[in-house]
């Protein structure tokens, strides 16, 4: 490849970059200001499983979180990447992979509603330190390194989902099975 074909290479990645933050933008807030909160009937999977009883034995709850995590993950990466042209999707996930490191942070009230927004690394290791930390503790999370640092960013998600249950907060990577359908 000649210099000037592998410039017009980079230039025409770079323009798929700037076309796809542009509709990644459109769908996914960068802050909890800008995020707006949604019914869960916004996300039908999450609705029904929120409607259902919840079980009270540990490894029922446990099944369960596990099927609103699911639930959610899914709909956010159909949201951000998959309802929209194929050609779309593409710069979406070049936007995406862009951005670096960071965490998709989902909040869910009791109200049957939730917001979701994208927050970098450097914002959650300084402002939500506190919040890490107790989180870390209370579920045994070990090195929290390991979804600061410790992941693929070019084809792992991770999701810190606040207000699920009275532990409050999950923090979870979402690998193989969400990014096997995005084109990252």
């Amino acid at each position: 490849m000649s210099a000037q074909e592998s410039e017009k290479e980079k230039a025409k990645a770079q323009g798929q970059i700037r076309s796809g933050q542009d509709g990644l933008r459109s769908v996914l807030p960068f802050s909890s200001n800008d995020a707006k909160f949604m019914p869960f009937s916004a996300n039908p999977a999450l609705a029904a499983i929120m409607q259902a009883s919840r079980p009270e034995e540990a490894e029922g709850m446990r099944r369960w979180l596990l099927r609103v995590e699911a639930a959610i993950h899914e709909w956010i990466v159909r949201r951000c990447f998959l309802d929209c042209s194929e050609e779309e999707a593409i710069a979406r996930c070049a936007a995406y992979r862009s951005l670096g490191r960071g965490w998709f942070i989902v909040q869910l009230l009791p109200q049957k509603k939730f917001k979701f927004w994208w927050e970098e690394i450097a914002q959650i290791e300084g402002k939500r330190a506190a919040e890490i930390d107790e989180l870390r503790e209370r579920m045994d999370l070990g090195d929290i390194r390991h979804f600061t640092r410790g992941f693929v960013c070019h084809n792992e998600l991770v999701f810190y989902i606040r207000g699920s249950t009275s532990a409050a907060a999950v923090g979870r990577r979402a690998a193989s099975g969400v990014s096997a359908h995005l084109p990252l």
